[in-house]
């Protein structure tokens, strides 16, 4: 309560205040898309939607490719026009499609879950062991991706003349390497150390409710 009669005061006298790091981390518009993943579980164990999971796969990928290609475009053009070098374009420039990254990638990405999810449990697709492996290894991937490029693309930089043509290869391929590599060696040690250690925990639980 005291916020908001701090925040309504403050808009009263034409002030806009920064909200304190508890409200923007609860308001935040990225837990729409913790959202879409928990409607996208909802539905996959349901038969609703099913019939259209290619569609859905199809119409995902189209949909993010098209917001990719439109975002790398505008970053390009506003760093021209602006005299920014892209290679700090991340802490300078923001475009409307990153801004609303919840709506213009959150919800391509939703499609594509959930048409992927249909056809891994209906269609019954042979998946190579490489893309299993990468699949497995996508959450070290996500936790260390964005570390690793801000480091990547800094070196790549003082190294030669920045260009994404080039730049986005190299480390999108150091980044999955590294990703799989903590996967590895990191988590999959680390998850089965806890699985051994709760399991013994649980039955020893079990154990003394029996008795």
């Amino acid at each position: 309560m005291s916020f908001f009669l701090y925040w309504t005061g403050n808009l009263l006298l034409g002030i806009t205040p920064e909200p304190p790091l508890l409200y923007r981390f609860v308001l935040s518009h990225h837990h729409l898309e913790f959202l879409l993943g928990v409607i996208a579980g909802y539905l996959v164990i349901r038969p609703t939607g099913s019939n259209a999971r290619h569609w859905l796969l199809g119409s995902g990928v189209v949909l993010f490719t098209l917001v990719s290609a439109y975002t790398v475009w505008d970053v390009n053009r506003v760093a021209a026009e602006q005299g920014i070098a892209l290679v700090v374009r991340a802490e300078l420039l923001k475009t409307v499609t990153e801004h609303h990254s919840y709506l213009f990638f959150g919800v391509p990405s939703f499609l594509i879950v959930l048409g992927s999810a249909f056809i891994d449990r209906l269609d019954r697709w042979r998946v190579p062991n490489g893309l299993l492996f990468i699949g497995d290894a996508s959450y070290a991937i996500y936790l260390t991706h964005a570390t690793l490029i801000n480091i990547i693309t800094l070196l790549l930089a003082k190294v030669w003349y920045y260009d994404l043509g080039i730049t986005v290869p190299i480390t999108l391929s150091i980044s999955v390497v590294i990703g799989c590599l903590v996967h590895t060696y990191v988590e999959s040690p680390l998850l089965a150390f806890l699985n051994r250690h709760v399991g013994k925990l649980k039955t020893k639980t079990l154990v003394l409710e029996v008795a």
